[in-house]
């Protein structure tokens, strides 16, 4: 009988090498969640800068084309969406299918003429935290 236990207590496991091995599969899930997280982190950011570089330039450039000027501060980037009241009889829009927002849920914000000197416009997404003018901005003079 001593000869039987003693079999079982050499193959079981204790439940100290269990709570490691719990333990090393807890760190190992943490640091995939991590480097998941910042690439999330990062592809947010490539995409608010393509967006603001490519579709919202160009729509506003074709808006230009037709128009002979950019929206004023007023009209925004509704101007894209739909003609202005007091807007320019040559209006060809709508030039963006919906309003666009970032990649955080919010607006982008439109201002001419361009304070940081790049362009007729400055256009920007305020970043992942929220507040206008930090170093998380992104915009077309980036």
């Amino acid at each position: 009988m001593q000869a039987r236990n003693a079999a079982r207590q050499s193959r079981a496991f204790t439940l100290i090498e269990i709570m490691v091995v719990v333990v090393i599969i807890g760190f190992i899930g943490t640091l995939g969640t991590l480097a998941v997280v910042n690439k999330l982190k990062s592809a947010r950011v490539k995409i608010a800068k393509t967006f603001v570089n490519s579709t919202l330039k160009g729509a506003l450039d074709l808006y230009y084309a037709d128009c002979a000027m950019y929206p004023s501060n007023d009209q925004g980037i509704d101007a894209l969406l739909k003609k202005p009241q007091s807007g320019p009889e040559n209006w060809d829009g709508p030039y963006l299918d919906q309003e666009p927002v970032d990649p955080w849920g919010r607006p982008y914000v439109y201002k001419t003429p361009s304070e940081h000197g790049n362009a007729d416009f400055d256009i920007w997404s305020i970043g992942a935290d929220g507040i206008d003018g930090s170093d998380d901005d992104i915009g077309n003079w980036k």
